[in-house]
C-alpha cells in the first residue's frame, strides 16, 4: 500500500508479487514498461497512468481526472472503475474485459486490444479504437463516438440510443444492437445480426 499527500511516480522498475494499492492527492504515474504487478491494482487519485508488463487486473479504483492503462496481457477487473475524465486502455494482442456493473466512465473511452467488452452505468462515448476480435458494449444510457472504430470480429451493442455515424468506421463481422433509436455507419459491407430497436 502506497499513500501520498501529493503525487506518486517512479524512477525504477516495480515488481510486486501481491496486490497493489495506490492513493495520491494528485497524479499517479507508473509508466515503466518493465513494471510487473502480479496481483490486483487499486488506485485513487487525479490523473492515472499505469503500465504492466503482465496481465493487469484492476480492483475497485477511482480517478478524478483521466486514466491511461497499458498492458502486454489482458486487462480485467475485480471491482468497479470510476473515472471522471477520459479512459484509454491498451492490451497488446490481448483481451480487455471491463464489465463490472458499477463502472462509471464519464469521459470518452478508447481501447486497443483483441476481444473487448465494456459495461458503463452512464452515457458512453467511444474514442478512436481498435479491436482485432469482438466488441461488446453495454451502456445504461446513450452510446456515441468521437473517433472511428475498427473492429475485426462481431460487434454487440446495447444502449438506450446508439449513434455510431463516423464515416471511417470499419466493422469486420456482424453487428447486433438493442436500443431505441439506432444510427450506424460502416465503411465496409454491413452485416446485421438479430437486433432490436
Amino acid at each position: 500500500m502506497v499513500t501520498s499527500g501529493g503525487s506518486i511516480g517512479q524512477t525504477g522498475v516495480l515488481t510486486v508479487g501481491g496486490n497493489t494499492s495506490l492513493t495520491a492527492a494528485t497524479d499517479i504515474t507508473l509508466g515503466n514498461s518493465a513494471n510487473a504487478f502480479t496481483g490486483t491494482v487499486a488506485f485513487s487519485g487525479a490523473n492515472i497512468s499505469l503500465t504492466d508488463s503482465t496481465p493487469l487486473s484492476l480492483a475497485a479504483s477511482s480517478a478524478t481526472g483521466s486514466v491511461v492503462l497499458n498492458s502486454t496481457g489482458a486487462v480485467t477487473q475485480t471491482g468497479g472503475l470510476t473515472v471522471a475524465g477520459t479512459t484509454a486502455v491498451t492490451a497488446t494482442g490481448a483481451a480487455i474485459t471491463l464489465t463490472d456493473i458499477i463502472n462509471s466512465l464519464t469521459g470518452a473511452v478508447t481501447f486497443t486490444g483483441s476481444n473487448v467488452s465494456l459495461t458503463n452505468t452512464r452515457a458512453t462515448v467511444l474514442g478512436a479504437s481498435t479491436a482485432t476480435g469482438t466488441l461488446v458494449v453495454t451502456a445504461a444510457a446513450g452510446l456515441t463516438q468521437n473517433g472511428a472504430l475498427t473492429i475485426g470480429g462481431n460487434t454487440t451493442l446495447t444502449a438506450s440510443d446508439i449513434t455510431l455515424g463516423n464515416t471511417t468506421n470499419s466493422f469486420g463481422g456482424t453487428i447486433a444492437f438493442t436500443g431505441a433509436t439506432v444510427a450506424l455507419f460502416d465503411s465496409t459491407a454491413l452485416a446485421l445480426a438479430a437486433s432490436t430497436a
